[in-house]
C-alpha cells in the first residue's frame, strides 16, 4: 500500500527552487534541514600535517552533538523523506 501523502514541511520557496539543506545522517522522517553553512577546518594528517577539509554544518546556532556528521541534500527530497525546518531565524524561522 502506497505511503499517505504528506503535506509539505519546508518553506515552497526554498522546496521549489532547488534549494539544499544540511540535515543530520541519517536522513529520516522527523530529521530537521537547516541552511547550510560550509566552514574550512585544519585536521592534522597521518605524517603529521595539516589537511584543509571543508565541513557542513547548520547556520543557526544549533549545536550538534558530538560526531554528528551533517549532509548536504536537496531540500525537496529531504522534504520528501519528512524532513522539517528549523524553526531558527537563521534558518526558515521567517519563512515558516
Amino acid at each position: 500500500m502506497p505511503k499517505a501523502i504528506t503535506p509539505a514541511r519546508l518553506p515552497a520557496k526554498v522546496r521549489d527552487g532547488g534549494g539544499t539543506v544540511a540535515v543530520a545522517i541519517p536522513l529520516e522522517d522527523g530529521s530537521v534541514a537547516h541552511r547550510p553553512k560550509w566552514d574550512v577546518v585544519e585536521t592534522r594528517n597521518r605524517r603529521g600535517g595539516t589537511v584543509k577539509e571543508q565541513v557542513l554544518g547548520p547556520r543557526c546556532q544549533a549545536a550538534p552533538p558530538r560526531g554528528v556528521k551533517f549532509g548536504p541534500f536537496s531540500a525537496s527530497w529531504a522534504d520528501h523523506l519528512g524532513a522539517h525546518a528549523c524553526p531558527a531565524a537563521e534558518c526558515f524561522g521567517e519563512e515558516s
